[in-house]
């Protein structure tokens, strides 16, 4: 039965115990969720999901003013910006950096990444 939700989470490391529960209930396993729960604790395994309170400021940061609310952007290359998104694959999350222009929304960059790191930003760059 391990090993079955290891190879679970390979395939699909989303699903929390509920939805491990049904899958391994429809392969003739007769197993409740808080075994679930635990074996999966011991396996070091969790379902891949959004954290609470990742967008929550820390007290002690800076908040910088937005700079461009009087700023008229008519032409491409005038601004651009950026933005770091994580895709979960398989078991792992990778990291896309991609800069992009303000007034005709073209991708000037992208690159991937398996780490968040520095190197990431300043390759996109």
């Amino acid at each position: 039965m391990v090993a079955r939700i290891g190879r679970l989470h390979l395939e699909m490391p989303f699903p929390g115990l509920r939805m491990t529960r049904d899958t391994l209930r429809l392969d003739k396993f007769r197993i409740g969720c808080e075994h679930i729960a635990t074996l999966m604790r011991k396996m070091g395994l969790g379902a891949l999901h959004r954290k609470v309170n990742v967008s929550k400021k820390h007290p002690r940061r800076h908040v910088y003013r937005y700079l461009l609310h009087n700023l008229n952007i008519e032409r491409a290359n005038h601004v651009w910006y950026t933005d770091i998104s994580h895709l979960p694959i398989r078991c792992e999350l990778f990291y896309l950096a991609v800069i992009l222009d303000w007034a005709t929304r073209c991708v000037l960059a992208r690159r991937p990444s398996i780490t968040l790191a520095t190197a990431l930003c300043l390759k996109a760059l």
